[in-house]
């Protein structure tokens, strides 16, 4: 809940950049907006996770990072594939 919230807030900012882009580039693809709006939040959750074993707070350039990363495997996946990797 609490990544889905940031996610939110990240996409309504629209920081970091590009994130708005990348929510419409997996809609454009045959996404419904819930589904690509979990694939972002994968992302997230999953840089925030990594950062944190490492003691560190999240950074945004590297969650933009795995955020550009994770729509490109779930289109080649299709709309209905399995979730982003861990």
């Amino acid at each position: 809940v609490v990544m889905d919230a940031a996610t939110e807030r990240a996409l309504e900012s629209g920081t970091p950049a590009g994130l708005r882009g990348l929510f419409q580039a997996l809609t454009t693809s045959g996404f419904d907006e819930g589904r690509a709006f979990h694939v972002l939040s994968q992302a997230m959750m999953h840089e925030f996770v990594v950062r944190a074993e490492q003691g560190m707070e999240l950074d945004l350039d590297l969650f933009l990072n795995r955020a550009t990363d994770y729509p490109g495997q779930a289109i080649r996946q299709g709309a209905d594939g399995p979730e982003p990797p861990v």
